[in-house]
């Protein structure tokens, strides 16, 4: 679409025109969402501190966009109204704070503007850099219009009159007072952003946290590998904890208590996933069988469920809560499994789309006794998550101390995760392994060890962190390589213990060579800040002083081409 901008005489002519015909299509349909009544002359798009902006500013600076040959569909994507409509609210906020500084820009300037094809639009601040370059305006949102002559490259007004016209629908002179409010709006900007300086000093203290930067080895420490194979839930364990946790306990049964009614079927799950084939059907039909003969020999439903299962309910021994249909695909299969079970039994194996499956019915739950039997859910439930953190947590700290004496982190992991599983330290030749033991050296959520790629200040060495934290920082404060910070940093799935691999501390010989470029690219962003938290103090004090008319800001997506 640029190219018509190039082109010369007539076909330069007829081009302008069809750009003019394009827009109004455009702006026909937007205008048409902005009053039943069409008098937009008596609407405003905006209004800040009772002052109203007429919805024909807002269609001006979307024709200066979609001047660039930016599609109906595009626009729509972009939600480019509704970023239109708050880059109106801060030119307008802006423009009272240039009246009461008393900025403001002379006749000569805006046309000597005009005269070169500069017209201005606002963006909100918060977006104009990201914004500004996908629409293809630079960062002082100027949109370059054809204006001169083909022939003379000289400014023509005959040229001029047309494409404000056919671009921004507006006479000369409401055009000339539209661009106005925006070049005062970014003289506002400019001096914003004029008065953030940068030392060389702080230039260098920013580009050092940029190009200082480390490698880190991160052992991983899952709460979930601790809970299913090392944490035991014994009656006497969860008591314990139990009785040291009474609060959360009570909190969490206030939740969740809604879910435990009277005809709740309350359960635990034995579920061993089948693969895609038709061995590993078989192997998982032979190991189900095999639990469920342990069971008649004795064994604990919760220590197999624990060790064994593949349900999500593995961790807390395998507890499902009630059994309803929020369980998703074999709800019909196991209610039925169960329909006949005495309380405390167990079901025949079952087969569902999930896999095989051995269901407990714990209680049927009446009015009289759901409270009971629901609170020992949860208690069951919240102390097998807390017991299995707690062992992570005290494994994560041992590993610290084996570390910090000079074992290497990576075996020191795979030390301390065999110890946890009662094996030796290292493996021999003829180990045998119960199948409790090989699914837990062969778990995923293991405790390991991960080599980070490389990172500096504002990099993440390792994933699933907690809010607040900074491992990126924590690992490059470490002085030297193979050093180990004292205490684990907690994540969403457990811990993790960081020790520093290696680091290459910034060239100062390099930002010396490139000062100029360093400080300039770092006073941009500086300077972008700024007005970005100027504009934030602005539309705050302003919150209850700006309407905007929703009606005009249609976020409606845009069909797809081929729809």
């Amino acid at each position: 679409m640029l190219n018509f901008f190039r082109g010369g005489g007539f076909i330069q002519i007829i081009m302008v025109g069809v750009v003019g015909a394009i827009i109004a299509t455009f702006l026909f349909s937007f205008q048409g969402a902005g009053s039943s009544t069409g008098a937009l002359g008596r609407e405003c798009a905006v209004t800040v501190y009772g002052e109203c902006v007429p919805p024909k500013d807002l269609f001006s600076s979307y024709g200066l966009v979609v001047a660039r040959g930016m599609s109906a569909k595009q626009a729509q994507n972009l939600e480019l109204k509704s970023h239109l409509l708050e880059g109106l609210v801060e030119r307008e906020l802006l423009l009272r704070d240039a009246k009461r500084l008393g900025l403001g820009i002379s006749r000569d300037a805006l046309a000597a503007d005009l005269r070169r094809g500069r017209a201005r639009l606002s963006l909100p601040a918060s977006q104009a850099l990201e914004l500004g370059y996908r629409l293809g305006l630079g960062p002082d949102m100027v949109q370059a219009l054809p204006v001169q002559s083909a022939k003379t490259q000289a400014f023509d007004q005959q040229i001029y009159e047309r494409v404000i016209r056919n671009v921004a629908r507006r006479t000369p002179k409401d055009f000339r007072l539209f661009q106005e409010k925006e070049a005062v709006a970014a003289r506002m900007r400019d001096s914003i952003r004029s008065r953030v300086r940068m030392s060389e000093k702080e230039a260098f203290a920013v580009y050092e946290l940029e190009n200082t930067k480390a490698v880190a080895r991160n052992s991983l420490v899952q709460q979930a590998w601790f809970g299913r194979f090392g944490t035991k839930l014994s009656s006497e364990a969860v008591s314990s904890w139990a009785s040291g946790n009474g609060d959360a306990i009570k909190k969490e049964w206030e939740t969740a208590k809604s879910q435990y009614g009277a005809g709740c079927a309350l359960v635990s799950e034995i579920l061993l996933s089948t693969g895609a084939t038709d061995d590993d059907k078989a192997s998982q039909r032979t190991s189900i069988d095999q639990i469920k003969t342990d069971l008649k020999n004795g064994s604990s439903f919760a220590a197999l469920a624990q060790r064994l299962s593949d349900g999500p309910g593995a961790l807390a021994a395998g507890h499902m809560g009630c059994l309803s249909e929020a369980y998703g695909p074999g709800h019909v299969e196991l209610s039925s499994a169960i329909k006949d079970l005495a309380e405390g039994g167990v079901s025949d194996v079952v087969e569902t789309t999930r896999g095989f499956h051995l269901v407990k019915l714990h209680a049927r739950l009446t009015k009289d006794n759901a409270e009971q039997h629901g609170r020992a859910a949860v208690t069951d439930r919240l102390a097998a998550q807390g017991l299995a953190k707690g062992a992570a947590e005290t494994f994560a700290k041992q590993l610290i101390t084996l570390a910090v004496g000079g074992e290497g982190l990576d075996p020191a992991t795979k030390r301390l995760r065999r110890e946890f599983l009662g094996l030796p330290a290292e493996a021999t030749d003829d180990e045998k392994l119960n199948a409790h033991q090989e699914k837990a050296l062969a778990s995923e959520d293991r405790p390991r060890v991960e080599i980070s790629s490389e990172f500096n200040s504002t990099g993440r060495p390792v994933s699933n962190t907690l809010p607040g934290s900074s491992p990126a920082k924590i690992v490059l404060a470490l002085a030297n390589d193979d050093a180990v910070h004292p205490e684990p940093i907690g994540t969403r799935s457990g811990f993790v213990v960081l020790q520093l691999k290696s680091k290459s501390v910034a060239d100062t010989a390099e930002f010396e060579k490139n000062k100029s470029q360093h400080i300039n690219r770092l006073l941009f962003a500086k300077r972008a800040d700024a007005l970005k938290s100027y504009m934030s103090r602005l539309r705050k004090a302003a919150e209850n002083k700006i309407s905007i008319n929703a009606a005009y800001a249609d976020k409606t997506p845009a069909p797809s081409d081929d729809s």
